[in-house]
């Protein structure tokens, strides 16, 4: 369930932008980040800790991971125009 509402949060996030995304390419990418947080869920419920949970682990890292795939195909699909620097030391 979380990932359908992660799914449709990252669909409408990224309506914004110029490239957009596909509703099946948002799917596709949200079902490939949930193969980490499950690895990861999986080896924390093998040390068998008592203050921990697999729901708990897989949401976290799920959570986390699926920002950072998607901030990273934002970045591929919808890059920063040409004459702009991403260097900002003209704030201070």
């Amino acid at each position: 369930m979380s990932g359908v509402f992660l799914t449709i949060a990252q669909y409408f996030r990224a309506a914004t932008l110029p490239c957009k995304l596909t509703w099946k390419q948002v799917f596709n990418i949200t079902l490939y980040a949930m193969f980490p947080p499950l690895l990861i869920a999986s080896v924390f419920t093998a040390f068998e800790l008592p203050f921990v949970s697999f729901q708990l682990i897989f949401f976290l890292t799920f959570f986390i991971y699926q920002i950072v795939a998607f901030n990273f195909v934002m970045r591929v699909f919808n890059p920063p125009p040409a004459g702009r620097s991403s260097d900002d030391d003209f704030d201070f």
